[in-house]
């Protein structure tokens, strides 16, 4: 229902040539929604992937197997969606026959473009040149090992934070009894988590 209120909404709002203002106003619940949401999925990650691994440690069973197929699982999605990428935009070539430097050229109407061309081209600068599908590929790997978790955290390095939750959360579930307090405390946090997400 929201769906199709919002394309309702956006598809009558358009035909009304709305000021970026208006824009702007209509958009910001969904951007307020959406932060909220981003907020909460490393911390929902990171809590239920350490709260997972203690528990199965506990009932006994193997979380290296556990650990092994989750991280093979996500990389091999990963994977996936690098090549689907790569092959669509091969194949599509979106932006061909018109650079993103003359978006600047546009007139005052055409605001939309103009509002995001700094983004565009800030991202493109930091690729170089001959950045190749392999690349791409090797990249996957490099995120599962990040050098520094919190800027993993803070670039949403998702395979990052789960490589190091699932590492996190079997060291503690090896340490035994003198880990209890740690494991109770991330068992708490992943509740708490869970009812804000809910």
């Amino acid at each position: 229902m929201g769906v199709v209120l919002g394309v309702i909404v956006g598809i009558s709002a358009n035909a009304a040539a709305p000021a970026r203002l208006t824009v702007t106003f209509l958009g910001f619940p969904g951007e307020i929604l959406m932060r909220l949401l981003q907020m909460m999925v490393l911390p929902l990650i990171a809590g239920s992937m350490i709260a997972g691994v203690c528990s199965l440690q506990a009932a006994g069973a193997n979380s290296g197997k556990l650990a092994k197929i989750t991280l093979g699982y996500y990389m091999g999605s990963t994977v996936i969606a690098v090549v689907m990428g790569i092959a669509l935009v091969n194949i599509i070539q979106p932006g061909v026959g018109r650079g993103f430097d003359s978006v600047t050229s546009l007139n005052s109407t055409d605001w939309r473009c103009q509002s995001h061309h700094g983004e565009i081209t800030a991202h493109l600068d930091k690729k170089p040149a001959d950045y190749t599908t392999a690349d791409s590929l090797l990249d996957v790997l490099r995120n599962m090992f990040p050098p520094n978790i919190v800027k993993a955290a803070a670039d949403m390095n998702i395979l990052g934070v789960i490589s190091f939750s699932l590492f996190f959360g079997a060291v503690i579930s090896g340490l035994g009894e003198q880990a209890e307090p740690m494991v109770k405390l991330i068992e708490i946090f992943n509740e708490i988590i869970m009812r804000n997400y809910l």
